[in-house]
């Protein structure tokens, strides 16, 4: 008697039935009807990322000053910021801005929230950044500003900022790149973000694919303008070496 043939495993059935219904068929075009709001999703990750380098490099930048003072008291409340903020995970800030700041009578709308909470954590990285170039000056600028009886503003002005730009630009570029991925955190406090507007049409189409490979692609072209834009401004406010950065 011949052994009774078996039927394609579950698996085997699943996977055809799948591949049946289309859903293995990578279709870019179903995605047009939605570029509106993938274009202004962008729009307001930007925006984000804007506001908050706003507010967070001239915060940044007196951070670190302070963080360099004389003052010990001062010096220790900085640092004791830094480093708090830096070992909490920024969605974590953001939920306490949006969720917790409410019930003590501070109320913000999500995209006001995600500003504040993405300038408490990116000012902490911020104040590093300009803190180790303000370590990288010579003490004998400092000491050659004196013997010219420059006033302190003076030295500020003319010695010391112009030598923290170029040695701090590079890592800024960075931090803003990094800004600018880092606003993704903003969608779980409902900010209509690139990232919340890609789960909504990813829910919409359920073809998560290709809005995810949409995003993506969005996200890798702004990071890039915003480098490339970075360098050229520094080349030409001459902060870095027409030599830097080249690819």
């Amino acid at each position: 008697m011949p052994a009774p043939r078996r039927g394609p495993s579950l698996c085997a059935r699943v996977e055809r039935t799948w591949w049946d219904a289309g859903l293995y068929e990578i279709n870019f075009g179903a995605l047009a009807p939605y570029i509106g709001p993938f274009l202004g999703g962008l729009v307001q990750t930007l925006a984000l990322s804007g506001a908050t380098l706003a507010i967070a490099l001239p915060l940044g930048l007196g951070g670190a000053l302070l963080r360099t003072s004389q003052h010990k008291v001062l010096r220790r409340l900085v640092a004791g910021y830094v480093q708090a903020v830096r070992n909490v995970p920024l969605l974590l800030i953001l939920f306490i801005v949006f969720f917790e700041l409410p019930q003590v009578g501070l109320r913000f709308s999500p995209f006001v929230a995600g500003v504040v909470g993405l300038s408490i954590n990116i000012t902490a990285y911020v104040i590093e950044i300009f803190r180790g170039g303000l370590a990288a000056i010579p003490k004998g600028q400092y000491e050659a500003a004196n013997s010219l009886a420059l006033r302190p503003h003076q030295v500020f002005v003319y010695v010391v900022l112009p030598q923290l730009a170029r040695i701090s630009y590079p890592a800024l570029g960075n931090q803003v790149v990094g800004t600018t991925l880092a606003t993704s955190q903003c969608f779980f406090i409902g900010v209509a973000e690139l990232t919340s507007v890609t789960n909504v049409v990813g829910s919409e189409t359920f073809r998560y694919f290709e809005v995810f490979a949409v995003a993506g692609l969005l996200y890798i072209i702004a990071a890039h303008t915003i480098n490339q834009v970075w360098i050229r401004a520094g080349r030409h406010w001459k902060i870095i070496g027409t030599q830097a950065h080249r690819a």
